[in-house]
């Protein structure tokens, strides 16, 4: 399948659904990785590889911990990975959480 892809995908949601649908998965994944978080240098790093128009994001399996991981890779606009700079490493919440989120209402710790 041929994709058309401009670098304008994706878009705004309200705070409330926004809210609501990360509710939903945390109540859902109750003691799993809740967030990932990754550095704008990396972001911008990934931007910059030459034919990006966008990023994707596959989810994963950290191979150490066996926790959910997000890898991100450049995509062009044809919608293909731009194999190279592949991202990984981010910090995960729960143990990097904001403490004022309205993002992080629904909180347990994990053992």
């Amino acid at each position: 399948m041929t994709y058309n892809f401009n670098g304008t995908e994706g878009g705004p949601v309200t705070l409330e659904r926004g809210k609501q649908s990360i509710t939903d998965y945390q109540l859902k994944n109750p003691g799993s990785i809740k967030a990932r978080f990754f550095g704008k240098d990396a972001l911008q790093n990934l931007l910059n590889v030459e034919g990006a128009v966008g990023i994707r994001m596959y989810f994963g399996i950290d191979p150490l911990t066996q926790e959910n991981e997000l890898i991100l890779i450049a995509a062009d606009a044809e919608g293909n990975d731009i194999e190279g700079l592949i991202l990984d490493m981010s910090k995960p919440c729960p143990n990097y959480c904001p403490s004022n989120s309205p993002f992080n209402a629904v909180y347990t710790h994990r053992t």
